[in-house]
């Protein structure tokens, strides 16, 4: 609220706020409390806590009814309900998405910050050498600038699409992320809101919007008229009838005339069901471009994050503040579908120079360096050392059934040493079976924008049964064993086996595509928990020879592109997977060469398809997987349904379900979870201020074992899909902002088990 009043009670120290709402009190003594006063609003009184000298604290003001007749014109709800449903008449016809046939320059700033700094803590010897790269703003608030991206671009508004020509970019990171990353995570989970929808995607949830059809069952509505320009607006205020639910706080003009927006304010209600976000408030002011349409022309959106170890938002502390400013100017018609040269006449500000300035000086302490490191290892799983890294560093402590405890050396050459390659390997030794594994790998890059990759495994290690296409549902899932999938309490997972590997792997992806080739040659040995027989006789081994083809198409999906890894963001689009698969295999007497002939003893098809479907009551995510085998395989290559790995959650899998306990040479299965947005625990008093969510789920697999794979190898003691194996729970998450618990019961195969509680690692906001 600008221009409200505050000032400390019972003194004359005091001041007005700015045109954001803040302020900045200081009294030589400690004062009890900060009254807070505006025009329509009762006034209130914040008390201050004595035991800390320097606070942050948020105020609050409700409309006053009884003033606010003296202002508003307020009609009954009959002609808000008029208004609205005109504005929804008018809806697509005035959407700026919708406009063609003009261009305009677009100037935008991107800033990132840590706020609220603490002095004591640059007089600590481990963080003075930041003190150069501290900032000060006018309100005596220390911060530390963490990114600037300053950009001028022409675009140009095409009825089929919108060309854009980049004119002048300047950008400053420290170095915790790379530039493109960074950017690629605001764009993902902050994208520029449109307020002409029906519900705006933030932070990957939807919220609903003030202009929404459904809007009278989430907002209360208050209506005056004003001129603006001498132009008649309706100026309409709207506030959340539930300020846990995903909704927003503020106002809108409509031009009177066309029902067209004019100019946005919200603001996040201070107790919406959202995690990590502090704050956040959006202003879009809109322009005439012609006699009845209104385009942006400025955008203003800033967000501050934190992490509270309380439910108490006014809890001060240092929060990581986005701000992003856009300008939209020098609007022109389109005579010829060829984009304009604009000459760059951006400048940047004395106070954008010191901004960037300062992030050059923290990259160069050595602090910064050890944050990268511990950032590092965490998003990415390495530590750097010169022209090697040492990881992945999950990889270097396991534990499972045949080797028991096992260390494990594993590095590769790094980025520093070439972009476009990298030379590595393993060594372990498991203290259980007392054998040493180890490996090694060759990767390569190439292309304009390294979107062909090629690369060589050797791999004599342990895998567990039953993961090997695993990944085609949970792609950010880690691969291979570590320690983070060592333990899955309650659940039986024994059935691991040391296998020979080489692959010869080729990949090439770009953004919506990704095709993979796959070459392998393999030898698996068994052990006392997977016993290889044919026949009633032991097999010490099988050989399998195999040449794999995938398929992966998204829509409108990003994703960060690190040093050979790739890791995909969310996206509300569906993901299709399509894997072919053809191979054979020697098996005691059983082989793939006969009569001096090679023949293709099988094949298998595989398709997977999944997406999360975000809607203003919470999250739906599904995945349908199906798969079929022709001829006849050793069982370790047959389908069963995948069972949860440790603690952290997986999308994607089946809870009660024991490694191997199902086999299947043709199998659909179907996992459908709904993630609510505080449905019922919002509507609660005292517990709302837990933030907590329900979950409720369903997992199905369908399928059975068609060929006399027995032929091949016998197989062990397993159950029947042919009765479809299906459970479902129910759960809370968001305990503490990161844990989920859920209570799963089998509907079917209720022999063995019936019931179970899950306890998993899920982070969302």
């Amino acid at each position: 609220m600008s221009g409200a009043t505050v000032w400390f009670s019972g003194t004359n120290i005091g001041t007005t706020t700015n045109e954001e709402g803040y302020f900045f009190l200081r009294s030589p003594k400690m004062e009890n409390s900060v009254i807070a006063s505006f025009v329509g609003y009762k006034k209130r009184e914040t008390k201050l806590d004595k035991s800390r000298r320097d606070q942050m604290i948020e105020i609050y003001l409700k409309e006053e009814h009884n003033v606010l007749d003296e202002i508003f014109v307020s009609p009954n709800k009959a002609e808000i309900a008029r208004i609205l449903k005109l504005f929804n008449q008018n809806r697509n016809k005035n959407n700026p998405k919708n406009f063609s046939g003009f261009e305009l320059e677009n100037q935008s700033v991107t800033k990132l910050y840590l706020s609220n700094i603490r002095q004591k803590w640059l007089q600590k010897k481990v963080f003075s050498e930041l003190k150069n790269g501290i900032l000060t703003l006018e309100d005596s608030t220390l911060i530390m600038p963490i990114h600037q991206n300053i950009t001028n671009k022409n675009e140009k508004y095409l009825s089929e699409k919108t060309e854009i020509n980049p004119i002048f970019s300047d950008e400053k990171t420290v170095e915790l992320f790379g530039k493109e990353q960074l950017n690629l995570i605001l764009n993902a989970y902050i994208p520029q809101a449109n307020f002409y929808d029906n519900s705006i995607l933030m932070f990957g949830k939807k919220f609903v919007s003030p202009t929404s059809k459904q809007g009278n069952l989430y907002y209360n509505y208050f209506l005056d008229t004003v001129y603006i320009d001498s132009v008649k607006n309706y100026e309409i205020h709207f506030h959340p009838k539930n300020n846990k639910n995903l909704t927003f706080d503020g106002k809108m003009w409509l031009d009177a005339k066309t029902f067209a927006l004019t100019k946005v304010i919200v603001s996040l209600p201070k107790n919406a069901n959202i995690n990590y976000v502090n704050s956040f408030s959006v202003e879009h002011n809109f322009a005439k471009i012609d006699t009845t349409k209104y385009f942006y022309n400025s955008v203003n959106q800033n967000v501050s994050f934190n992490y509270n170890f309380t439910f108490d938002k006014n809890q001060n502390y240092t929060s990581a503040i986005l701000t992003q400013q856009s300008d939209y100017k020098n609007f022109r018609l389109c005579e010829s579908e060829i984009l304009l040269k604009t000459e760059n006449d951006v400048t940047i500000s004395d106070e954008q120079k010191t901004f960037g300035a300062a992030i050059d000086t923290i990259n160069s302490a050595k602090i910064q360096k050890i944050a990268y490191a511990l950032v590092d290892i965490f998003m990415n799983g390495y530590i750097h050392a010169g022209i090697v890294d040492f990881g992945n560093v999950a990889n270097f402590l396991r534990y499972n059934a045949l080797e028991g405890f096992r260390p494990t050396l594993s590095l590769r050459t790094s980025e520093k040493l070439n972009k476009n390659f990298t030379l590595g390997g393993y060594i372990g030794y498991g203290f259980g079976d007392k054998k040493g594994k180890y490996g090694g790998e060759f990767q390569a890059r190439f292309g304009k924008k390294r979107e062909h990759q090629i690369g060589l495994f050797y791999d004599n290690d342990v895998v567990r049964f039953g993961y090997g296409d695993a990944l085609l549902l949970n792609e950010n899932m880690s691969s291979g064993e570590n320690i983070l999938t060592s333990f899955s309490w309650g659940q039986g997972y024994k059935q691991v086996f040391q296998q020979q590997k080489i692959d010869l792997k080729y990949l090439f992806e770009k953004r919506g595509v990704r095709f993979t080739f796959n070459a392998k040659a393999a030898q698996v040995f068994s052990n006392q928990f997977i016993d290889f027989q044919q026949n009633n006789r032991q097999i010490n081994d099988v050989k399998i020879i195999a040449a794999t083809a995938g398929l992966r198409l998204s829509f409108k999906e990003n994703s960060i592109d690190n040093f050979f890894h790739r890791f995909y963001l969310n996206s509300p689009y569906p993901v299709l997977n399509l894997q072919g698969e053809i191979g054979f295999c020697e098996v005691g007497e059983f082989r793939f060469v006969e009569n001096g002939k090679i023949t293709l003893p099988y094949a298998k098809i595989k398709i997977t398809l999944k997406q999360s479907v975000v809607f203003p009551l919470g999250k739906f995510n599904y995945a349908v997987e199906g798969a079929k085998i022709f001829g006849n395989v050793p069982y370790i290559l047959l389908e069963s349904p995948t069972t949860i790995r440790g603690l952290w959650y997986n999308s994607y899998n089946f809870d009660l379900v024991n490694q191997g306990e199902f086999l299947a040479d043709s199998y659909i299965s179907a996992h459908l979870k709904y993630y609510s947005n505080g449905l019922i625990f919002n509507n609660i008093p005292y517990v709302k201020v837990l933030n907590l969510r329900e979950t409720a789920f369903v997992n199905f697999a369908w399928g059975g074992v068609f060929n006399p794979h027995e032929k091949v190898l016998q197989m062990p003691l397993h159950k029947s899909l042919q009765m479809p194996y299906i459970e479902a729970g129910v759960g809370i998450t968001n305990i503490l902002r990161f844990l989920s618990v859920e209570s799963v019961w089998r509907i079917t195969h209720r022999d063995e088990m019936k019931w179970g509680i899950r306890c998993k690692v899920y982070l969302d906001f």
